[in-house]
């Protein structure tokens, strides 16, 4: 008990000093009375600790401990939320061994040597967030999951890890993934299997709910809509069914509207309510309300490489012995992902067409790529360029925080390309 008494005095002594930081520390304690009371002066002493060692806790977000009881051992585990979050675990014997295994976790998980100081002459640099990381995969989409980033190419999904793609999920057939969303403990993943869109719900690596349509999160829940690419009656081509709710609260679309990408946000301070971001038929981003078109950019937006080709008769001709059957065929191309920051600005992205793709159907070429953001400020929408790339594609886009991550596809390879915004 003594013991006990000595490290919580000299916790409490720690809680006076006063550190200027940017990361946020939380400590869970499941346990005894004993254990819990160390909680808020773990949090204090942690920060002190890294001061002194000189340490620039502003380039961090979080770091979360969590100690936990086990008969007479306790695991201490931490995690530090990064682009590639760093772990650190270790079972100790009891709660004297706790301040040695903070001095262990700073120096495992910030890369600093154990006890050094503001003094010391060889303190090891923390790392800087890496600014670009080079894919040997051809990626189609992304998406961030409990601060990790996940990658897709056509048959696989990857979880980054150590700045390096591991495999996460492989899809059995040869149907190919799309595009992916974090819904939840799950990723959704949107399958083109032949002529068709179908949606696998992936939780802990395995297809737990699979659909014949698609699926997206929208909200706080799952929205589902059919696709019909052949042209009707009206000779009017990719038309969307009406959204049905899967799961849910998720906000509603209208029927036609493209659920992929299609999205709502409060944009405009002088309409009322929420409002329609889309792509037009002319490929432009669209804000709309129920019924009107309330603004449109003045730039076209290209589709992906990325499309669905289905095959339909159309009759020609009268009477019994005219009629003529012809096989003709419609594409559905996919449109880049638009995002919502804040509720007040849309992030999208423009990849310029080469000539070349005018030129052939459904031959892609892009002479360069940016990511455009547009915001309501006091005389109307105004537009920003986030980040201008110069080689290949933009495939998606993801936010993390205050940081812009893009998927860039060049030849057969791909790299992350992470920017603060």
């Amino acid at each position: 008990m003594k013991k006990f008494s000595g490290i919580i005095l000299i916790l409490v002594l720690i809680l006076s000093v006063s550190t200027l930081h940017a990361i946020e520390i939380e400590v869970e304690t499941i346990g005894n009375k004993e254990l819990k009371a160390l909680k808020p002066g773990i949090e204090k002493s942690i920060h002190t600790r890294c001061v002194a060692k000189g340490i620039d806790l502003s380039g961090y977000d979080q770091l979360n401990i969590t100690l936990i009881q086990m008969g007479d051992t306790l695991s201490f585990d931490a995690l530090l939320n990064t682009t590639q979050p760093r772990a650190f675990h270790k079972d100790i014997k009891g709660i004297n061994a706790v301040s040695q295994t903070i001095e262990e976790m700073i120096s495992g998980i910030f890369n600093v040597p154990a006890g050094a100081d503001q003094s010391s002459r060889n303190i090891i640099p923390v790392p800087a967030r890496p600014e670009e990381i080079k894919l040997d995969i051809k990626a189609v989409s992304l998406c961030v999951k409990d601060h990790q980033i996940f990658v897709a190419d056509k048959g696989t999904i990857y979880c980054m890890q150590a700045n390096e793609p591991r495999q996460w999920w492989t899809i059995s057939t040869k149907d190919e993934i799309f595009r992916i969303w974090t819904y939840k403990d799950s990723i959704i993943a949107l399958i083109k299997d032949m002529d068709q869109f179908r949606t696998y719900r992936i939780t802990d690596k395995k297809v737990v709910e699979r659909w014949d349509y698609v699926v997206v999160p929208k909200g706080n829940g799952l929205l589902s809509a059919s696709l019909r690419i052949p042209p009707n009656i009206t000779r009017q081509s990719n038309r969307w069914s009406k959204s049905s709710v899967i799961e849910g609260t998720p906000y509603r679309l209208a029927s036609g509207e493209d659920i992929t990408n299609t999205i709502r946000g409060d944009i405009l301070p002088d309409n009322k309510g929420m409002e329609v971001i889309s792509y037009s038929y002319t490929h432009r981003i669209t804000i709309s309300s129920d019924k009107d078109t309330l603004w449109k950019s003045g730039t076209s937006f290209a589709h992906l490489p990325l499309y669905v080709k289905k095959e339909y008769i159309q009759k020609s001709g009268s009477g019994d012995n005219n009629i003529e059957a012809h096989v003709l065929d419609e594409t559905y191309y996919m449109e880049p992902r638009i995002l919502l920051r804040n509720n007040r600005e849309i992030i999208a992205i423009l990849n310029q067409e080469g000539l070349i793709s005018g030129m052939f159907k459904n031959v892609n070429m892009y002479k360069d790529s940016a990511v455009l953001s547009y915001a309501w400020e006091k005389t109307g929408i105004e537009r920003k360029v986030l980040s201008k790339i110069h080689s290949g594609y933009c495939a998606d886009i993801a936010l993390q925080k205050d940081t812009l991550i893009i998927l860039n596809v060049t030849g057969k390879n791909s790299r992350l390309i992470l920017k603060k915004i």
